[in-house]
């Protein structure tokens, strides 16, 4: 998709949204223009109402792996940065979803709880010491 395709398509997209707002297949290309401009917040919130429409539709089925793609790449942002930054890594073991908003991070529903189990099972176990003393 061309960025000059990208920006006719999203007038025509959101009219057509006005006029049907469970068309799954406007929905889902909707998302697709959001996630082409950059705009992650935006394609996880329209691929997230497009597949609770419908979850064994085609659009619904397509909308879940888009968003599992989104999440994955995050997540995989997220675990990198939590890598190098300490504070970034306890905060996220105090609340996952909100040190990755605090980051601008958008995550799915299924994405938050997905970064907070792999919090659980690798972050939580990092020894005392290896904590900063002024964080609790």
């Amino acid at each position: 998709m061309q960025r000059d395709d990208v920006e006719e398509a999203l007038p025509s997209l959101d009219f057509l949204r006005s006029v049907d707002p469970k068309n799954q297949e406007v929905l889902y290309n909707l998302g697709l223009v959001y996630q082409h401009k950059g705009d992650v917040a935006r394609a996880v919130s329209v691929f997230w109402e497009c597949m609770n429409i419908d979850q064994v539709s085609s659009f619904g089925k397509q909308s879940g792996i888009a968003l599992e793609i989104l999440d994955c790449v995050q997540i995989n942002q997220i675990g990198l940065l939590s890598h190098d930054d300490l504070v970034f890594r306890t905060k996220l073991c105090q609340g996952s979803a909100e040190a990755a908003k605090d980051r601008g991070y958008t995550l799915s529903r299924f994405g938050e709880r997905m970064l907070e189990q792999l919090v659980i099972s690798h972050l939580s176990n990092v020894p005392d010491n290896c904590r900063p003393t002024y964080i609790n």
